[in-house]
């Protein structure tokens, strides 16, 4: 995932934002090592954008950063609610999500 102008946003929505992807491609239990490398991966990519954003280059340009985020996991959670009549009625209201 790659989200552009990030640091224009409030960190706090970034933050829910991507544990938000997270839960449905992480193992959603604490105690598991995908969660754990989740959040590591999240946090990694938060820290680079604000340590990159504060780069001094030649060309005076402002950056407003850039986020890249690669999540591995099994999507348990994701899997798990797909057969749920709430997934099911969200489905059937976005044409495109079939």
């Amino acid at each position: 995932m790659r989200i552009e102008w990030v640091r224009l946003l409030p960190f706090s929505t970034m933050r829910d934002l991507l544990d938000g992807l997270a839960l449905h491609v992480c193992d959603p239990y604490p105690a598991s090592e995908e969660y754990r490398n989740g959040r590591a991966a999240i946090d990694y990519s938060l820290k680079n954008v604000m340590w990159t954003g504060q780069r001094i280059t030649e060309s005076d340009f402002q950056d407003y950063g850039n986020l890249d985020l690669r999540l591995d996991g099994s999507a348990m959670w994701y899997f798990d609610r797909r057969g749920t009549p709430g997934f099911a009625e969200w489905k059937s209201s976005r044409p495109w999500a079939h």
